[in-house]
C-alpha cells in the first residue's frame, strides 16, 4: 500500500526525472549543434550526474518501492541475488554521485581562480579521462558488494521488504566506502566550495558578480547540509546494524532516499534558477 508520503515524494520526483530527462536532451543537443553557451566540459559533467540520478532512483523503485507495493515480493524473498545485485547498482551510483559532486566543485573552483588555465585543465580528452576512471572506481566499490551474502528482509511492522547485508565483513567494507571513503570526499567537496566562494569574493567589483558569490554560497551550503546528513543517517545506519533495532530499519532507509532527493532534485532545481 502506497503510503501518504510516498505519494508526496512521487509527486514531485516523477516531475523531476521528466524534466532531468528533459534537460539532458537540451544539453546534448546544443553540445552537438556547438552552441557556445554549453561548450564547456561542466555541461558534460551534469550530463553524467542527472544520468546517473535517474539511473539510481530507477533502482530504487524497482528493488525497494514496488515490492513494498506488493509486486513480486516472494520473488525477491526467495532469490537473495535480487538483494547483490541491488547493493552493487545501489552502491555504484551513490558513490558515483558523490565523486561526480566533488568533481563539479573542482570544476567551479578553477572557473572562478584559474579562469585562463580553465580550458586546459578541462580538456574534452581529459574530462572523459576522468568520468571514465570514476565510473570505473565507483563501479569497482559496487562490484565488491558481490563477495557479501544479501538478502531481502521483512519488516513486519511495515509490511515491506528491505534489502540488508548479512555478512558481518560487509559491515567493516560499508564502514571504508561509506565512512572514509564518502567522508573524505566529502570533506574535499566543501574545501573546494569554500576555496571557490573565497575567491570570488576577491572578485567582487559589481553586482553580476555578487549574484554570482551569492548564488555559489548558497549551493556551497546546501551542499554541506546534504553531505553532513547521509552522512548522519550513514552512522544511524550502523547504529541500527549493531544494536539490531530492526524496526528503525525501514525509517532511517526512508529519511536517506529523501535526503538524496534533496542532493540531486534540489541542487537540479538550483541548478536552473541560477543558470
Amino acid at each position: 500500500m502506497i503510503s501518504v508520503l510516498e505519494i508526496i515524494q512521487l509527486a514531485y520526483k516523477i516531475p523531476s526525472l521528466l524534466l532531468m530527462i528533459l534537460s539532458i536532451y537540451i544539453i546534448i543537443t546544443e553540445i552537438k549543434n556547438r552552441n557556445a553557451h554549453f561548450n564547456t566540459q561542466f555541461y558534460l559533467i551534469i550530463v553524467c550526474k542527472l544520468s546517473n540520478e535517474i539511473i539510481y532512483n530507477i533502482t530504487v523503485f524497482i528493488f525497494v518501492l514496488l515490492p513494498k507495493w506488493g509486486f513480486y515480493k516472494k520473488f525477491l524473498k526467495n532469490h537473495d541475488w535480487t538483494a547483490t545485485i541491488y547493493f552493487v547498482l545501489s552502491t555504484q551510483q551513490i558513490t558515483f554521485m558523490f565523486f561526480i559532486t566533488l568533481i563539479i566543485s573542482i570544476n567551479r573552483y578553477i572557473a572562478v581562480k584559474y579562469p585562463l588555465l580553465y580550458k586546459f585543465y578541462f580538456l574534452k580528452s581529459k574530462m572523459v579521462i576522468i568520468l571514465l576512471s570514476v565510473i570505473t572506481l565507483s563501479t569497482i566499490i559496487g562490484l565488491g558488494n558481490i563477495f557479501f551474502e544479501a538478502r531481502f528482509d521483512k519488516m513486519d511492522s511495515f509490511d515491506t521488504l528491505i534489502p540488508s547485508l548479512t555478512s558481518e565483513s560487509a559491515f567493516y567494507y560499508r564502514i571504508f566506502y561509506q565512512i572514509f571513503l564518502f567522508g573524505i570526499i566529502s570533506i574535499a567537496t566543501c574545501t573546494f566550495n569554500t576555496m571557490a566562494i573565497l575567491t570570488l569574493r576577491k572578485l567582487n567589483k559589481n553586482g553580476i558578480k555578487y549574484k554570482k558569490e551569492l548564488n555559489y554560497t548558497i549551493y556551497s551550503i546546501l551542499t554541506f547540509i546534504t553531505l553532513f546528513l547521509v552522512e548522519i543517517l550513514y552512522v544511524c545506519n550502523f547504529i541500527v546494524s549493531i544494536f539490531d533495532f530492526v524496526s528503525l530499519m525501514y525509517p532511517i532507509y526512508f529519511l536517506f532516499n529523501m535526503v538524496l532527493d534533496l542532493t540531486s532534485i534540489g541542487k537540479f532545481y538550483f541548478l536552473i534558477y541560477s543558470s
